[in-house]
């Protein structure tokens, strides 16, 4: 098997995402060395984290992040690959470390389902995947925690967020989702998944139509935020 895996990596070698280097027969996507360069978050699920202090007027019980967002950075580039170049098992790839950073901790606990932030039909058929569902698989197969896809679902395809401030998202994401099966949901303990965080306004409106089903509770992981730390603080304290 050695013998077909060398092979295999002679005809078709892989470079990594970031530098272009060639990887290894034990590297996936990334590089060891672009890895370890990434701005991780390091909040590792604790409790009271910055970026869980965004839904702390929700029931939301547990909310983290992986990688800290900087424009023209590594991670604006892992998810410009992920999202717009037909790359989905980058986010499996990085679903399964986020996993496996938090396995060893309380964040998962008593999670029954999770849950993907879906994406509009037409957004959808134009990309092909949703990214926060290959996310999502990432995540599954270290946990073994099942996916529901389709238990909610976006009923407004909105603009992009991109050039919007705060109170602009907040108006650009109002009443986009709508729950699909609230049998589903009753009394579920479920884990809400995207691939970037800024101002929280999507997941917020999420979770607020999600919270109309009786005795729903939710935490949230991102691959990615970008909100900034001071902003959230000051946000909170305002």
């Amino acid at each position: 098997m050695r013998i077909f895996s060398e092979l295999f990596e002679a005809i078709f070698p892989r470079y990594c995402m970031l530098c272009g280097k060639r990887l290894s027969a034990k590297e996936e996507t990334i590089c060891t060395l672009c890895y370890t360069e990434l701005p991780f978050t390091y909040l590792c699920g604790v409790k009271g984290n910055y970026v869980e202090r965004l839904f702390w007027d929700l029931p939301v019980l547990r909310a983290s992040s992986f990688l800290e967002y900087r424009a023209g950075g590594r991670v604006a580039k892992i998810l410009h690959e992920l999202k717009y170049h037909d790359r989905p098992q980058v986010g499996r790839f990085f679903g399964r470390i986020m996993a496996a950073e938090l396995i060893e901790t309380d964040f998962f606990g008593e999670v029954d389902l999770i849950l993907p932030v879906p994406l509009a039909p037409r957004r959808l058929r134009k990309r092909g995947y949703n990214q926060s569902l290959f996310l999502a698989k990432g995540i599954s197969d270290i946990t073994k925690i099942p996916i529901d896809s389709m238990a909610s679902v976006r009923i407004v395809d909105n603009p992009t967020q991109t050039s919007l401030n705060r109170d602009e998202r907040q108006q650009n994401v109002k009443d986009i989702f709508r729950v699909a099966n609230v049998d589903a949901l009753r009394n579920k303990y479920v884990l809400i998944v995207d691939d970037v965080l800024t101002t929280g306004a999507t997941l917020r409106e999420l979770i607020g139509t999600l919270a109309q089903v009786e005795g729903l509770k939710a935490s949230v992981l991102t691959l990615a935020y970008a909100g900034g730390r001071l902003g959230v603080l000051n946000s909170r304290e305002s």
